[in-house]
């Protein structure tokens, strides 16, 4: 078998230049790691990372939380993760999480992982949130907390476009659908954005036309339909809905087609992450969008900031992305 030295005595350099070059640990000159690179692709050498997570302490495995696996909007997102986290070397467990009663941390923070990210909002309750902390997290979507780092999306400037296209159309009575908890900042800035600025232009929103999710659905497509079928059950001059995923805004639209409305003659329908179908031929859903591989590049450099293996991003522990409307007509 193919060792470090006889990679070392192949380029002519010592054995621990050989590990600075595979572990990116010192500086190394470009000439330098392009002949170490070459010796090791001319002996065909694979380094033992079993024995280095060994000697480092380290297992060079992430574990990544998700909500819901019939979401494209998390399929996006962990093409972004894996993609940047495997360029260091590391391995991606993608887990399922939507059962607050299940102790997913007692099931997997005994593991020995070396970090996680959270992509669901089961994490975001408060209890649940301080299980995090002295762990090596980027939390995604949840309340920043100053001791661990966050990616967050800022919603409210697409909010405010919505809103804007809702009270053009002379829109009164307006309901929201939620995913999630209220825990959630993603169910928040959505919600009280919305609130605030329906207000702010004199339309009154009522909190009986907010429906939240309890993990009662199969998916999230189902959950809309029922949704809708109860904000128009409850009021019956609805004639707004924000959704807080395209899935919802599409059961919801399923929904009120059924009961022989049209939209957006009768209801306004606005979901939000842009996922594929949103703009399908003969439904297109209004949404709010951003680059979600981008959203899960940052959220995986955020992690790799906190592990020391990637500096330029040392120093920002919080980040921001920004949200934009995309009219398709349904509004």
């Amino acid at each position: 078998m193919v060792g470090r030295n006889e990679v070392a005595k192949l380029a002519g350099v010592a054995p621990s230049t050989v590990s600075n070059v595979i572990n990116n640990t010192r500086y190394v000159s470009e000439d330098i790691r392009k002949k170490v690179l070459w010796a090791i692709n001319e002996l065909g050498y694979e380094p033992n990372y079993v024995a280095k997570s060994l000697r480092s302490r380290r297992t060079k495995q992430i574990i990544v939380f998700i909500s819901d696996l019939h979401n494209t909007y998390y399929a996006d997102l962990c093409q972004g993760i894996i993609g940047t986290l495997t360029l260091h070397g590391y391995t991606v467990a993608i887990v399922v999480v939507s059962d607050p009663s299940v102790d997913y941390y007692k099931e997997y923070f005994s593991r020995q992982v070396d970090g996680i990210i959270n992509l669901s909002h089961i994490f975001c309750a408060e209890d649940l949130f301080q299980k995090f902390l002295g762990h090596k997290v980027a939390m995604v979507n949840c309340r920043p907390y100053d001791e661990i780092g966050s990616v967050s999306i800022d919603y409210l400037g697409a909010v405010s476009k919505f809103v804007d296209k809702l009270v053009a159309r002379g829109r009164k009575c307006v309901g929201f659908i939620n995913g999630g908890t209220m825990e959630s900042v993603a169910g928040d800035s959505r919600y009280y954005g919305l609130k605030a600025y329906l207000q702010g232009k004199g339309v009154q929103f009522d909190g009986n036309l907010l429906i939240n999710g309890n993990n009662q659905y199969a998916n999230m497509v189902e959950f809309g339909y029922e949704s809708m079928k109860i904000l128009m059950q409850r009021s019956p001059c609805l004639d707004g809905v924000f959704c807080i995923n395209d899935m919802i805004a599409f059961g919801a639209w399923t929904y009120a087609a059924e009961a022989g409305k049209v939209i957006p003659r009768d209801i306004s329908i606005c979901g939000c992450d842009n996922i594929f179908f949103s703009d399908f031929a003969g439904r297109k859903i209004s949404t709010i969008a951003i680059d979600k591989v981008d959203y899960g590049v940052r959220c995986a450099k955020l992690l790799l900031a906190q592990l020391n293996e990637d500096g330029e991003l040392a120093s920002t522990m919080r980040q921001d992305i920004y949200a934009e409307f995309i009219d398709r007509g349904s509004v």
